[in-house]
Order: structure tokens, then C-alpha cells, then sequence
């Protein structure tokens, strides 16, 4: 028990008592448990305490010690959820969110840690909470050398409606020729399920790399004939110096539609990011793929690339929140010199994330995209150069429900708009996650 923190509970508890009128109901308890806490018995003040969880759950006086004890007697997880409710109710509870780092030490995960000591540091603490902020990140960079390898796994199902599952028109008769049901646009729910699994390494405090695979089958309920199978890739490698941060990703897919191979692409994809102050960053984005399909769509074969420029904003108590904007330009190549399918294409994506605790998370993304293409499609039919407006929200929530796993619930929305009816579409979905993260 460290001078500090006896000063911490000892404040809690005469500042609530004396608001509250409550010095002759129980405090005797309370007091009776910091003293057990400061004498080592921190399972003797968790007999004293847990009785009244019921009465007293929620009252910071209360709440202080039942915590540190949990987390002196190796009750991190349990401990974490009443730091929670202390700093729910006080985010300015420096005393609690380092002792909430300690806990998250205790569980080996030196992220969370980490981003609670990082909280602190941003509140400019004075001297002597500056000193315990380096000597638990010490402590962390010493044990995290033993466990610079993580991993990952989660398993998610979607459920959903795309208005135009088969990418066709609605014509019965198209350039001359009577179309069956599944040549023309075929509206379908559907279900997807997915697994995916990833794991990390770092090199150093500075140097990360990251790798994941993916698999997910989706079945359309009514136009099973373009039930697709999709596996992807993923390996990046991220460096940070000084705030600044880069990144290198190479994504690849491979998608199945009724069994035969549909598409499948390679991209290569950076970042680089700087950091302007405490809160802003700014950065450049920039992309390089191919993609090739199958045989009978070979038309459709194009390389492609885009330049962007991106800003990040911190704001919010302890920098909760997160504002993110990128704007950007690309173009695609067709392989063939007749293909239609050449492209000029801009983009602008704006995203939100909300931390209402370290358990809690919230996400929210808009996207949108303005397509021009060179070439007219079907001339029979019309007379100017093909343009698409894409539209895209997603709205996420991650809830941290036990320590190492998490669960996600996302809804989606999705809208292309084209005159030419065989592109178009509109597609809404929801998803859930769970996550399970090794250590």
C-alpha cells in the first residue's frame, strides 16, 4: 500500500461522507477495510466488503477500496469492472485509472494497460503520477518482451437484403434477347457466417507486424445460383516514431460465385501520418492493386490506383473521442484495349469513434464515391458514359463483456446509384461478432 493511494481512499471517503451525511452508517466498515488493504489482508477487506455490494455498490467511498482489494488479491477481472463504475461516474478519478492499469497488467493485456496509462499522461499529471505513469510503462515494456506475440479469433453471422443480387436488369428483353428469371434483377435475403483469425508480432515498441486470414459463405435465400464463398489476406506492418506513424498493408481475396471462381485481387496499400499536436494528425494515403476474373469476364480485368490525404482529430474528456476524414482520387485500367470498364473515380470517408468506457466502444462511418467511366454501356439502350454514386454507412458497438473477449454488433447500408440498371443496387445488413483475443 503506497502513501498515495492510502491518501486516494482516505479523500474518497471523508469527502463523500461529509456530503452525504453517512460518517455514522457504515463508513466504520469501509475504514475497518482500508486499514486490512493497508496491512496486506486485502482478502480480510474482501470479507468485510462483499456484504454489501447491494447497499453500497455504485458510492465511490465504497467502490475505491473494493476495488483495490479485488486487484491486490489477483481479482483483476473482477476489479476492472468496479474501476469501470468508478470512472463512469468520475472520469477524473486519476488514482482509479492507474490503479485500472495495473489491474489490466495483472491480466497480461499490456494494450489496455497501456491506453489507460496513455489517458493519464494526456491530463499533464504532476511529478510524482509522472513517475508512476514511466515506472508501470517500464514494467510493461520489460514483461511485454516475454509476450510480443498475440493472436486472434472471432467467428461472425450477418443477415441481410440486397435489392439487386445478381447484378442484372430488370428487362425481360435486353438488346434483343428474352431473359429467364435469373438473368434478370433477382432480389434476395440473405445470411452470411465467417471466421477469421489473426495474430501479431513486435518487433520492438516501434515495429509491428500483423497477420490475418478470412473465410466467409454467403447464401441468398432466393437466387442461390450467386451464393458466393470469399477468402481473403492480410499482412501489414506498422512503424511509430514520435507520434508519427506508417503503415504497409498487402490484402488479397479469392471469391467464388456457385462454385466457380468469380474474381480474385492483390493490393498494396500505405499510410503515413503525422502528428501536428497533442490532437491533430495529418497524413497521406495511397493504393496499388490489380484485379482479374474469370475467364468468361475477362473484359472486366483492371489495375488501379488512388492518392488520398487524410486528418485525424482527438477531443472529448480523456480524449475519447476520435474524428477521422480522408478525401482522395483514383483511376482504374482495364487489361484489354476494348473494355468499358475504364475508370475515374473520387471518394470522401469521414468516421466517429466514441469510447464511453474502457469496455465500451462506439463506431460510426460515411462513404461516399462518384464514378465516371470512359466508355458508354450498351449503346442500344443509352447515350451517355456510365457514372455511379456509391453511399455507405456503418454503425458498429463493441462491448468488451469479459476480459479477452469481445462482442460487435454492426448495421450497414449500402447504395449505388446508376442509371444503368444492372450495376445498381441497395443492400442493408446486420452483423455480429465475437472476438476472442490470446495473450
Amino acid at each position: 500500500m503506497t502513501f498515495t493511494r492510502f491518501i486516494s481512499i482516505l479523500i474518497t471517503i471523508m469527502s463523500f461522507a461529509t456530503t452525504t451525511g453517512l460518517v455514522a452508517q457504515t463508513p466504520t466498515v469501509v475504514e475497518q477495510a482500508h486499514q486490512l488493504i493497508e496491512q496486506g489482508d486485502s482478502r480480510g477487506a474482501l470479507a468485510l466488503l462483499r456484504p454489501l455490494q447491494y447497499a453500497r455498490g455504485g458510492q465511490p467511498e465504497y467502490d475505491y477500496p473494493l476495488a483495490l482489494a479485488l486487484l491486490d488479491s489477483g481479482s483483476y477481472a473482477e476489479s476492472i469492472l468496479v474501476f469501470e463504475r468508478l470512472l463512469l461516474a468520475n472520469p477524473s478519478f486519476h488514482g482509479a485509472r492507474l490503479d485500472m492499469a495495473r489491474a489490466w497488467l495483472g491480466m497480461e493485456n499490456y494494450v489496455k494497460a497501456s491506453e489507460q496509462l496513455d489517458l493519464l499522461a494526456n491530463t499533464r499529471p504532476p511529478e510524482k503520477a509522472r513517475n508512476a505513469i514511466a515506472e508501470l510503462r517500464q514494467v510493461i515494456k520489460v514483461r511485454s518482451r516475454a509476450s510480443r506475440f498475440s493472436r486472434y479469433l472471432n467467428v461472425h453471422t450477418a443477415a441481410g437484403y440486397d435489392s439487386n443480387v445478381n447484378s442484372a436488369t430488370v428487362a425481360e428483353n435486353f438488346l434483343g434477347f428474352d431473359l429467364d428469371a435469373q438473368s434478370r434483377e433477382q432480389d434476395s435475403d440473405f445470411f452470411a457466417a465467417g471466421l477469421n483469425a489473426g495474430m501479431g508480432y513486435r518487433f520492438s515498441r516501434r515495429l509491428a507486424l500483423t497477420a490475418a486470414v478470412g473465410l466467409q459463405h454467403r447464401s441468398n435465400s432466393l437466387a442461390s445460383f450467386v451464393d458466393s464463398t470469399v477468402s481473403t489476406l492480410n499482412v501489414g506492418l506498422t512503424r511509430r516514431v514520435d507520434g508519427d506513424t506508417q503503415m504497409l498493408r498487402l490484402s488479397a481475396y479469392d471469391l467464388k460465385v456457385d462454385g466457380d471462381s468469380n474474381s480474385r485481387g492483390v493490393n498494396l496499400s500505405g499510410i503515413w501520418l503525422r502528428r501536428l499536436t497533442d490532437d491533430w494528425k495529418i497524413g497521406i494515403t495511397g493504393d496499388f492493386g490489380i484485379i482479374r476474373y474469370g475467364d468468361k469476364l475477362k473484359v472486366k480485368d483492371v489495375n488501379r490506383g488512388l492518392l488520398g490525404l487524410m486528418g485525424s482529430l482527438d477531443f472529448g474528456p480523456d480524449k475519447r473521442g476520435a474524428l477521422s476524414v480522408r478525401i482522395g482520387y483514383g483511376t482504374e485500367d482495364p487489361e484489354q484495349a476494348d473494355s468499358r470498364y475504364a475508370r475515374d473515380f473520387g471518394y470522401a470517408s469521414a468516421s466517429l469513434t466514441w469510447i464511453f468506457s474502457p469496455r465500451v466502444r462506439s463506431h460510426l462511418s460515411m462513404y461516399y464515391q462518384d464514378s465516371s467511366y470512359d466508355e458508354v454501356f450498351f449503346e442500344q439502350r443509352f447515350t451517355a458514359p456510365r457514372a455511379d454514386d456509391l453511399y455507405r454507412g456503418i454503425a458498429s458497438l463493441d462491448w468488451m463483456f469479459r476480459p479477452n473477449w469481445t462482442f460487435s454488433h454492426t448495421l450497414s447500408y449500402s447504395l449505388n446509384d446508376t442509371f444503368v440498371d444492372i450495376f445498381a443496387y441497395e443492400r442493408f445488413e446486420a452483423k455480429v461478432r465475437i472476438n476472442y483475443q490470446f495473450h
